[in-house]
């Protein structure tokens, strides 16, 4: 009878002992979310930097013209229309209403865009063709506007870093 006590309670332990796993959910904010896209984007980068040279027995010169595009928001536009040799555009906006227009003609264009915030404007314009056409632009705020419209050896490689509120810069580059 001790046997079948002990069984018993033993069985009726198990039962009322449930281990039980679970997640906790979190709210993510934009930012993370933004972060978490821009980690993605320089994954994808570096993976796609190690492939092997299948492109050099083609052509000895390997020609790769890439747009990256990443939005995390509402009413997000984007208008690229670029001729070039080589092109690497990274375009990422988080937030509202934010718009940016590209036009680019260049032999070599590498452009990284950050918009954070809402209802920024960005125009690159380009109307000659140049050997060289190089930008870091980031954003961050609200309200901000910058325009860009040619392009010489003074901002062939050009970095504007904006922060804050309603701020507006404009540059117009023509030989």
């Amino acid at each position: 009878m001790k046997i079948i006590t002990n069984i018993f309670l033993v069985t009726i332990f198990s039962l009322f002992s449930i281990t039980a796993f679970s997640q906790t959910y979190s709210k993510e904010t934009k930012s993370a979310i933004f972060d978490n896209l821009q980690n993605k984007a320089v994954q994808l980068n570096y993976l796609s930097s190690q492939q092997p040279q299948i492109n050099a027995t083609r052509s000895s010169v390997a020609t790769t013209n890439n747009v990256f595009i990443q939005q995390v928001g509402n009413y997000n536009r984007i208008v690229s229309n670029t001729k070039s040799t080589n092109s690497d555009i990274s375009l990422l906006q988080n937030g509202d209403n934010n718009d940016i227009f590209l036009t680019i003609n260049s032999e070599n264009i590498k452009e990284s865009v950050i918009q954070d915030g809402d209802n920024h404007s960005f125009i690159d314009f380009s109307p000659m063709r140049s050997n060289v056409h190089e930008g870091q632009i980031i954003q961050t705020g609200n309200g901000q506007n910058l325009r860009w419209y040619g392009s010489n050896s003074l901002s062939e490689k050009l970095k504007v870093s904006m922060k804050g509120n309603g701020q507006t810069i404009t540059i117009r580059n023509f030989n």
